[in-house]
């Protein structure tokens, strides 16, 4: 692969997943030679440079991205007792020069539970989980990096991400239950789409340090699944139980609905400039719909 040698800007995604794929397609329309990278050997995009590769490798793939390369990188943490030997990996021994900017995707599960109240980017960080651990810990990991590298970052904590095909529909058709313990909750949303723009946003930029990510409207769990209910003229799910046998929810999900917190959005909102498209959860589940 030929490097940057006249001046352009490459942007990488590393991670082309569900949200990687739609970022993709949002970038190919710019003037930037566009590197995928991905574990997927079958990711085929016009005008991407699709490159499969192993983060957990101990060979992985080098990347010829020359100077000035912009980064998104989604790849999660790694499940060993070293969360951060992904990333590090991907800048000591995959890409072969320094990046100018690097797009950090990392979760608002850092912010732990917070009993409902607003959480904007100076609440304390206490992740509950070992989902959210991880990735504080990459967080710390890149934070740190990037200082010592003289690299600009912007740290993403994306809220619950929903589009078509991750919407709640199968659980509600199940007979789903959320016992009254798990139903008060706030959680809080960002459609697939808005995330997308935002990380395009974000790699164009150049405000630095951490955003929250989500489209402002927190929803308790219940009115969440009464809300999809509603869209797609499902049975409500049963909310006065304390029986949680029936219930189908993953350890995941469960260790969602343990915890409570209300996002801040408007330091994204100013400092990227951005107008979502789905700022209101029915809207967003409304375009679900209609996208089958």
């Amino acid at each position: 692969m030929s490097d940057n040698s006249n001046g352009t800007e490459t942007i990488v995604v590393a991670g082309a997943g569900y949200t990687g794929q739609r970022l993709l397609k949002l970038l190919t329309s710019q003037a930037s030679r566009i590197v995928a990278l991905s574990k997927a050997s079958n990711l085929t995009l016009s005008g991407v440079d699709s490159i499969q590769i192993d983060f957990d490798s101990n060979s992985p793939t080098r990347v010829e991205v020359g100077k000035n390369a912009r980064v998104c990188y989604f790849i999660p943490p790694g499940i060993d007792s070293a969360p951060e030997a992904r990333i590090e990996k991907f800048f000591e021994k995959v890409l072969d020069s320094l990046p100018v900017r690097v797009v950090l995707i990392s979760t608002t599960g850092v912010y732990g539970n917070c009993d409902g109240e607003w959480v904007d980017e100076t609440w304390p960080l206490n992740p509950q989980t070992d989902r959210a651990l991880r990735r504080f810990i990459v967080e710390k990991y890149c934070s740190s990096w990037a200082e010592r590298h003289g690299v600009s970052l912007a740290i993403l904590r994306v809220a619950g991400i929903y589009g078509p095909g991750r919407v709640p529909t199968e659980r509600l058709r199940q007979g789903f239950v959320l016992t009254k313990s798990q139903s008060g909750g706030f959680s809080n949303r960002i459609h697939v789409d808005d995330l997308a723009a935002i990380c395009a946003a974000g790699l164009a930029g150049d405000a630095t340090g951490a955003f929250n990510v989500s489209d402002g409207h927190p929803l308790r769990y219940r009115d969440y699944f009464d809300l999809v209910a509603d869209v797609w003229g499902l049975p409500k799910a049963e909310k006065d139980s304390e029986n949680e046998s029936r219930d189908p929810i993953s350890p995941t999900m469960r260790s969602y609905l343990r915890e409570s917190r209300k996002i801040v959005n408007r330091k994204l909102l100013e400092s990227f400039s951005i107008e979502l498209q789905y700022p209101h959860p029915r809207q967003g589940l409304i375009a679900c719909r209609e996208a089958g």
